[in-house]
């Protein structure tokens, strides 16, 4: 169903699109291309904003798409062919997903039915500092209760790509805690960073650390006295593989509650996982839920942050990038 979200005092109109699988229902906007809810057997598992108005702030990135580069670039600097660009800084000194301009976009439409959205987006060249007008397509569908995530993008000058989802998952549905939810990454490491979330080009074994979720045990073990909590990469080393829209993704990431049980498949190499640290009670989320800090996780699959700093992830003038996740949803008990 499409149906009018909103007027804007400008005079533009936002759409929100829904789409389902078998006990799975999202809401799509076309503003930021923003998943604004997700429903698993009748009950929203993600946070989001009952009024545009805050998405138009959205500090926190909820359910929108990031781009044109997912995490941090250091110093919001990077070089092509020599030549030195200036992004927007907009994480102290340096380059948080890309700027602002991904999610604060307004999105065409280009296909809608009952089970899938695709939408299109254009970034000009020179937004938020980047070279070469970017041609960037997303797709949410469902197949059964599974919700993938088709990336597509293509500039027309060299530059850097890795888009991803910024949804904040909680399987109790929003306004209590994550800390007694169980996850597993299949990971042997982890992407150390400094005191300005920066990687220092180090990259540990999660053995023996806060950081080790080989196997599945509660996040809330890991969120100890000096630790604010996670927003970090992990490196992925799957071992399992699943087939989503006749695409083969590895199995990374296990997000469990007492009911529910989440798995993330992707062909990204590292997943972000962000546990809500700056969530306070003094935000409302849709029906007036109050947040608290550690009442969601990010499970963004992506390329290493800051890689764009070391001369990776660039593109050619029509190379395409390509991104696959699939976040797949079942029930532990009976319906």
């Amino acid at each position: 169903m499409k149906r009018l979200f909103t007027k804007l005092p400008t005079g533009e109109e936002i759409f929100s699109y829904n789409i389902k699988g078998n006990n799975t229902e999202a809401e799509i906007l076309d503003y930021g291309a923003t998943l604004r809810t997700l429903l698993f057997c009748g009950t929203d598992i993600i946070c989001g904003y009952d009024t545009i108005d805050k998405y138009l702030i959205n500090s926190g990135n909820h359910g929108g798409i990031i781009g044109r580069v997912a995490n941090r670039i250091a110093g919001a600097t990077i070089t092509v062919d020599g030549k030195e660009y200036k992004l927007t800084k907009n994480n102290g000194d340096h380059c948080l997903h890309g700027g602002t301009a991904f999610n604060h976009a307004f999105w065409k439409v280009k296909e809608y039915s009952p089970s899938a959205v695709t939408l299109t987006y254009v970034s000009p060249d020179g937004e938020s500092g980047f070279p070469g007008n970017l041609f960037t397509e997303v797709t949410y569908s469902f197949e059964g209760d599974a919700l993938i995530i088709d990336y597509k993008a293509m500039s027309d000058d060299t530059t850097p790509i890795a888009l991803t989802n910024h949804a904040y998952f909680n399987l109790d549905g929003v306004g209590g805690s994550i800390k007694d939810h169980t996850l597993k990454i299949w990971a042997n490491n982890y992407t150390e960073i400094d005191s300005s979330l920066i990687p220092t080009g180090k990259r540990p074994s999660v053995a023996g650390t806060l950081f080790d979720f080989r196997k599945s045990r509660k996040i809330g073990d890991g969120l100890v006295e000096g630790f604010d909590g996670y927003d970090h990469n992990f490196i992925l080393c799957p071992e399992i593989s699943g087939v989503f829209g006749g695409k083969s993704l590895n199995l990374v990431a296990e997000l469990e509650n007492s009911t529910t049980k989440l798995s993330v498949y992707t062909d990204q190499p590292g997943l972000q996982v962000y546990t809500a640290n700056h969530f306070s009670h003094k935000t409302a989320f849709k029906g007036g839920v109050t947040s608290v800090r550690h009442g969601a996780v990010c499970l963004e699959t992506q390329t290493e942050p800051n890689a764009a700093s070391r001369g990776e992830i660039f593109y050619a003038p029509g190379e395409i990038y390509t991104q696959t996740t699939a976040y797949k949803f079942e029930r532990k008990t009976k319906l």
